[in-house]
């Protein structure tokens, strides 16, 4: 399969998926905003500007789902004090008896 010239680089001829395979393989809100970055303007009859809006609507749903994911860490935290402290008074308590 030949891949279009947006695909790649000017100088090094990389293709994009390689380079967001590298560096955000493991993200693919970031991965994608990159691909959008790397391609931006270069397809025929698309909007430079469209492409760059992609990338920030990628960013901006990654930034939410951190956030989230901070939010599940913390209540996991707090979870676990819970239950540590929990576990330790059932245990005092127990051994008195």
């Amino acid at each position: 399969m030949k891949t279009p010239k947006y695909y790649k680089g000017v100088q090094y001829k990389i293709e994009a998926h390689e380079v967001i395979e590298d560096f955000a393989g493991d993200n693919y809100n970031i991965g994608v905003c990159l691909a959008y970055l790397m391609r931006a303007g270069k397809k025929k009859d698309n909007d430079i500007i469209q492409d760059i809006n992609k990338c920030i609507d990628h960013l901006k749903f990654e930034l939410k789902r951190q956030k989230h994911l901070d939010e599940k860490k913390d209540l996991q935290i707090l979870e676990d004090l819970i239950n540590e402290n929990t576990d330790s008074t059932y245990k005092q308590s127990n051994t008195k008896r």
